[in-house]
Parts: structure tokens; sequence; C-alpha cells
């Protein structure tokens, strides 16, 4: 790249990292990164599909791009590899606070650990969540989302005056498993903290999140809903899991 194509890049927050699935395809997300030298440091939830693409791929794709992963630069081939070992992550990390300061740190308490690497993985393969939400009986009402990994959350949507949207409003406590298309539970339940997005930044970054990983079918459930009136209604959800 020459230096103004370099500085474009730099200057932004976001990078579109994209790596290759087998099927020779390449899979994009929204990540920070941070400079060092001759190469970026990145990071991400060890379960999550780009990490497990690298371990069979170290090629990828990057491009300057906004928050919600709207590419905004040319693609520029790369090779990417997972790190492992204290000094090489210590450097990676200490790199992204130098670019991201508090924003990094905040991230950082965010970011404990929660469950090992083989549990994210079979929660993420899945393409419906239960997603319970807390009543002020106490008792917990269960039912199947879809759901979108991003970094250290997970985004969800609802109609807008669904139960779980009122419960939440009153309760930010959630519990969540792995299910299938009709609610029957294959996991274990998981505890966690889920609130309702506000303004278009958020919920753009939402949606980004939720077509990344369903596609047309996340294209045709918008239309519809657009269609039926339901989209200026529809809110979104962010969650995290809880620390184990």
């Amino acid at each position: 790249m020459n230096p103004q194509e370099i500085e474009f890049l730099e200057d932004g927050n976001y990078l579109s990292f994209a790596t290759l699935k087998r099927s020779g395809d390449y899979v994009a997300t929204p990540v920070w990164f941070a400079p060092d030298e001759d190469c970026y440091y990145l990071f991400s939830a060890g379960g999550a599909g780009k990490t497990k693409r690298l371990k069979n791929f170290s090629q990828c794709r990057v491009a300057p791009c906004t928050a919600t992963g709207t590419v905004t630069g040319d693609w520029i081939e790369g090779e990417a590899y997972l790190l492992e070992g204290p000094d090489d992550e210590n450097a990676a990390l200490a790199a992204l606070h130098r670019k991201y300061g508090w924003q990094m740190k905040m991230t950082d308490l965010q970011r404990k650990p929660r469950m090992n690497p083989q549990e994210i993985e079979f929660l993420e393969d899945g393409n419906y969540l239960s997603f319970a939400t807390l009543k002020r009986s106490g008792d917990y009402v269960a039912t199947p989302v879809w759901f979108a990994p991003d970094e250290d959350c997970y985004y969800l949507f609802s109609a807008g005056g669904a139960g779980k949207t009122k419960r939440l409003k009153n309760f930010s406590q959630c519990r969540v498993a792995p299910c299938t298309a009709t609610g029957t539970v294959t996991g274990d339940w998981i505890e966690g903290e889920a609130y309702l997005l506000e303004g278009p930044d958020d919920e753009n970054a939402a949606l980004a999140a939720l077509h990344r990983k369903y596609g047309w079918q996340m294209k045709m459930t918008d239309l519809l809903s657009r269609l039926s009136g339901k989209m200026t209604a529809r809110t979104y959800i962010k969650m995290r899991l809880n620390p184990s």
C-alpha cells in the first residue's frame, strides 16, 4: 500500500476482517485493530468463527470499515495467525490499549472467562438460542430466537411489544441455552444480562451482525417485516454472558 492508503486504514477504529471458509468463500466481521511496526493486532472470542477458520487457513482480507461493517476502502490481501504464549498475547494487548485506551480497559472487564471454547463453539454453531427473561414472580419465560455473536456479546431481535421486551425493561437478568427451532433445549443454561438497544448506530450494528450470520434468511425476514409494517416496531437486544 502507498502511505496515503496506510494512513486511511490506520486512522479508522474498525477493520473489516475476512477469513477463509473451506468452501473458498470469505466471511467478514468488523473488528478493533492496532498497528505495531509491520503488523496489526486483533482480538476475538476464543470460539468465534474467525478463530476456527484461521486454524485451517491463514489467508485473510482486510479493508477499512464502519462499526457496522460497511466497507469504506479497498480490500487488501494478508495472512493472519492465532497467537500463543503470554509474551505475544501481552504485546497484542499492549498495542490495543495504546490505541483504544479506556475503551479497551472496559472491554477487558467484560471479557472475563465464562465458558470453555468447546461450550462456546457448541452454542454459536446453532441457529437458535433459548432466551429466558425474568418475570416479576421470579420465574423465567423462554422463547427460541435467532442470535448473532459479535466479539464479546450476542445480538437478538424481537417484536417491540413482545413479552420478552417488556420483561427486559424491568429486569436485565436472563438465561440462555442452545436449542432447536421449536425451543427444545440441547445444552446447559447459562446466566447472562441483556438490554434493549436504542439509537440507530447500535441497532444497525445488531442488524449487520444478524445479516452476517443468517444471510438471505435475514433479508427475507426484513422484507416480510417491512411489507407487514412490523419493521419499525422491531426491537434489538444486546446480551452478554456472565463470567463463570
